[in-house]
């Protein structure tokens, strides 16, 4: 250990962290709010080399908001993936209970070394969603994953892919309840992990896209009375 931090005004979980050209820091996550009309609140922390913290970002554009994946690119600008709810609930609405229905979709932001929003947009259709990873693609856009909570609490891996200006160029649902990580492959596809549900128990999945999200093959590992999920997976 060189150094350690303490951040009293943390987000309650830390997501991801990213490093610039100039070795400051980037640290994304989400808290609740002390706002009385916000439940949870996302938070953006740049911090310099040695950990001293720069500056402190909080997003809370809906009722609910939150970071999970952060990249930085070779201009140092920030391209954030998390979640937001998208169709107005309110506080009051929450309080009532389960009557009430939350939209949570996927939400990208493109941010500058400081901060400031240069484009914001949302990607779902009607799913309850959890995103997990976004990664650079080859040609300039980014692939995004997650999964997605439908009817009758059936989830479903999410695979998206959006141009330098957000804008959405194809998605598609996957076998795979959970969708935790993706890479490019050398042939311009991609690779995911995650899990596909087991009996009562649950198989690590790895899945094969090409470049436009047709599935070319997978591979499920098994053990009985054994939960196995794939975290991470790299070429």
């Amino acid at each position: 250990i060189i150094w350690h931090k303490k951040i009293d005004s943390s987000p309650q979980i830390i997501n991801s962290v990213a490093i610039d050209s100039q070795n400051n820091l980037y640290v994304v996550g989400g808290r609740g709010s002390i706002d009385p009309e916000v439940q949870q609140e996302a938070v953006l922390t740049k911090l310099n080399y040695t950990g001293e913290i720069i500056w402190e970002k909080v997003f809370k554009s809906s009722f609910r908001n939150f970071f999970n994946d952060i990249i930085v690119d070779s201009s140092d600008q920030l391209t954030i993936l998390g979640s937001a709810e998208t169709s107005g609930t309110t506080i009051e609405e929450y309080i009532q209970g389960p009557s009430s229905v939350e939209q949570i979709d996927f939400w990208v932001l493109k941010l500058t070394n400081e901060g400031e929003i240069l484009w914001e947009n949302t990607f779902g259709d009607g799913g309850y969603d959890f995103p997990r990873k976004i990664i650079p693609k080859s040609n300039g856009n980014y692939v995004f994953a997650g999964q997605s909570l439908g009817a009758y609490d059936i989830s479903a891996g999410r695979i998206f892919e959006i141009n330098s200006d957000g804008t959405e160029i194809w998605n598609v649902a996957t076998e795979l309840s959970s969708t935790f990580s993706i890479a490019e492959t050398t042939d311009g596809g991609f690779i995911t992990t995650g899990h596909v549900d087991f009996g009562d128990f649950s198989a690590l999945g790895i899945y094969k896209f090409s470049n436009n999200g047709i599935e070319e093959w997978n591979k499920k590992y098994q053990e009985i009375s054994t939960y196995l999920r794939g975290r991470s997976v790299l070429i």
